[in-house]
């Protein structure tokens, strides 16, 4: 069975993720600069193995070198020859040679060494990171390298899909220091524990496994969606909330290596690194989250760097300044031709409005002040959004959101136990999308309705199924809705 994940509802950023470009991009030209030092390094070690293997087999007796037993313990388990060559003659017989023949401990000498020499100067070995004798370079450079394409490219797909979002709430600085330190702990749970383990580690899979931690925290409402494919007959998509598949994703890693642990078999995954990576990312975003590290102090910061402030240019002074001079019609004509100018300036909705306020123009204002709104839930700030919200709508009343932010306010207020107000947000969404609305927005809504607007639910359900190319799984979760919503009661969840 093949399971990819393929994509997620939480799909705009506000710049553009040059951290996590930056690190795929390296991944990439490090394993196509590799790919041949690597094939080389593989036959050339391939061909010393098969040579130094031949030659004991066939003089069980002899006394292997050290670094040999060292390697062949943390590789396949065991330098004892019963085991390695249960077919050998027993230890102390030796084959009779001939004067010209090589004496066998000296030949067996050779042959190790060029093997040791072969096995030390593949790539993986050089950079990759050993847990029985790592180098302290290998916790860095390990991240950057990959065995196959198909390592390459199932790591980088999952970076795509949960990196640009964590760099985007958290800052392209802190982000990198991130990234590397949940790489780091990675790794550092790996060599703990496989201290044996002569099987080199590489791959970005640790350090991405920390980012899917911090995604689980900081997304853990969204929904990711998924192509699977049984055989070749059977295929699909379907979507699940972010919290439940990386919580499975977790529990299998767990798993898997608990069981490699208990055999003392190292296998071709690093579980323990990506469980540790893992956690690191989740107890970092939970950290965050519980001390509003991003409301304090990383949105204001990247706002400030993302817009032109009209404070900064003088405007809102200016138009104060008329304000205060008895023109305030001259103050809500500046303030209101620099929102035009500079839409995504934060400062400028809340001063148009109180000018618009004061003049009786909230009308003119309402646009200006309904974006600002629907940036300050996007940050986090929702005391501040909702707060907004329910001034504007009570001095204009035909005020309006867009679809994601109806359904966005909703969702708050229905946390703080407003079922009502979330209900009409809900309605506004549902009007505001039309009929036209994306699958998973309408999904969404007809969801979030459920519990405190059945009928609303019903008929989000039933917009999607008027659809002839809706996807399978969505038109199964809509034809459910519309089942539970026809009796006008909450379903339990």
């Amino acid at each position: 069975m093949i399971l990819l994940p393929i994509g997620h509802d939480s799909q705009t950023v506000r710049r553009l993720p040059w951290v996590t470009f930056a690190v795929m991009g390296a991944c990439v030209v490090l394993w196509l600069a590799l790919l041949p030092l690597v094939a080389t390094a593989q036959v050339r070690v391939a061909k010393e193995f098969a040579r130094t293997m031949e030659w004991w087999a066939a003089h069980p007796g002899l006394a292997p070198d050290p670094w040999l037993v060292d390697f062949l313990e943390g590789t396949v388990g065991t330098a004892d020859p019963a085991r390695l060559f249960p077919g050998a003659r027993r230890r102390g017989e030796h084959r009779s040679v001939g004067g010209d023949a090589p004496d066998p401990r000296e030949e067996f000498a050779r042959r190790t060494g060029a093997l040791r020499a072969a096995v030390e100067s593949h790539p993986w070995r050089r950079f990759g990171l050993v847990p029985r004798r790592p180098r302290l370079h290998a916790f860095l450079t390990h991240m950057f390298l990959h065995a196959g394409l198909g390592h390459l490219l199932g790591n980088l797909l999952m970076l795509f899909l949960v990196g640009p979002f964590v760099e985007d709430a958290w800052g392209r600085p802190l982000y990198a220091a991130f990234y590397l330190g949940a790489g780091l702990v990675a790794a550092v749970a790996h060599v703990l524990l496989h201290l044996g383990s002569a099987v080199p580690v590489i791959g970005a899979s640790g350090a991405i496994a920390g980012v899917m931690g911090a995604f689980l925290v900081r997304y853990w409402k969204t929904r990711m969606r998924f192509f699977y494919m049984i055989g070749f007959l059977v295929r699909g998509t379907f979507e699940a909330p972010s919290w439940l598949m990386l919580s499975l994703w977790l529990a299998m890693e767990t798993l898997s290596g608990v069981a490699s642990s208990m055999t003392g078999i190292v296998a071709g995954t690093a579980h323990w690194a990506h469980v540790g990576g893992f956690a690191c990312g989740a107890l970092v975003a939970l950290g965050m989250k519980r001390l509003r590290i991003e409301e304090r102090f990383i949105h204001p910061e990247i706002e400030a760097k993302i817009t032109t402030r009209a404070a900064s240019a003088g405007i809102i002074e200016r138009a104060f300044a008329a304000r205060e001079g008895g023109r305030p019609e001259e103050a809500f004509s500046i303030l209101l031709e620099a929102a035009r100018q500079h839409p995504a300036d934060p400062d400028l909705p809340p001063a148009l409005w109180q000018v618009a306020v004061e003049t009786g123009r909230a009308g003119e204002a309402a646009p200006f002040v309904a974006r600002w709104i629907e940036g300050r839930l996007r940050a986090g700030a929702v005391d501040d959004a909702i707060a907004q919200w329910r001034e504007l709508r009570e001095m204009v009343p035909g005020a309006r959101l867009g679809a994601s932010g109806f359904l966005h306010l909703a969702r708050e207020l229905a946390a703080r136990g407003d079922a009502g107000e979330a209900a009409a947000s809900l309605r506004g969404a549902f009007l505001a999308g039309g009929t036209g609305m994306p699958e998973g927005l309408a999904l969404k809504i007809a969801e979030a309705a459920l519990a405190i607007d059945p009928p609303l639910a019903g008929a989000a359900a039933r917009l999607l199924l008027g659809r002839p190319d809706l996807d399978p799984a969505v038109r199964a979760r809509a034809a459910d809705i519309e089942t539970r919503a026809a009796g006008l009661q909450p379903a339990p969840r």
